[in-house]
């Protein structure tokens, strides 16, 4: 019981932690600001500004009668952003869940499951809902598939490798997420003028190539 009690203020202080972290990464704040955007207590505020300038996350710098902190160039996306922080969000508000929203479960040509090994979990908040979802059941299918081919591409061009040595491959797992702003969706569609975004894509490309 007692263990039980220390893991969970443990993880509660990581998720704190990141929770300021994350909204420090928009800018430097005062212990005003980071209150009513976090929604902690004074006293839970300031043990978890304690902890990060005691392991050098943050800065604490004054100016005039005014005390401001900002985020260490060193501090890392894993410790801002982590999955498990945004569907616990996302449950608490009653989210909307798919699990295998391309319906291979229920499909006679797949076989009655995942046939490329792989689940989809669709989350939507709520606003948003089946009815404002951008993406189709066959959407999610071709997805499933196209992670699918660039797997059997890599391997068989020999840069990756696959362990099928491995013991109790079945308790193994990959996932891999999409964390999709609606906003910044929205906004992307409507500034796409394709020139733009072909450059970027382009030199993005380039640098992953290297």
């Amino acid at each position: 019981m007692k263990q039980e009690k220390y893991s969970k203020q443990k993880t509660d202080a990581s998720k704190n932690e990141r929770k300021i972290l994350n909204i420090l990464s928009m800018g430097e704040m005062t212990f005003t600001n980071l209150k009513n955007h976090s929604g902690l207590s004074d006293p839970g505020l300031l043990m978890v500004l304690t902890r990060l300038l005691k392991n050098n996350k943050i800065y604490r710098k004054q100016r005039g009668k005014k005390v401001f902190y900002s985020i260490s160039s060193s501090v890392t996306a894993k410790e801002i952003w982590y999955l498990g922080d945004v569907l616990d969000k996302l449950r608490a508000a009653n989210t909307k869940y798919y699990i295998d929203f391309s319906d291979n479960h229920q499909s006679e040509a797949t076989g009655y499951g995942p046939p490329f090994g792989i689940l989809s979990h669709l989350f939507l908040d709520k606003d948003i809902g089946k009815s404002y979802n951008p993406l189709s059941k066959r959407d999610v299918f071709e997805l499933e598939k196209l992670v699918f081919d660039r797997i059997k591409e890599n391997i068989a061009d020999n840069p990756i490798k696959i362990n099928q040595k491995i013991k109790n491959q079945s308790d193994k797992k990959i996932i891999i997420a999409f964390d999709i702003d609606y906003a910044n969706l929205i906004k992307a569609l409507e500034e796409y003028k394709g020139t733009k975004e072909e450059k970027m894509v382009n030199a993005r490309r380039r640098e992953l190539m290297k």
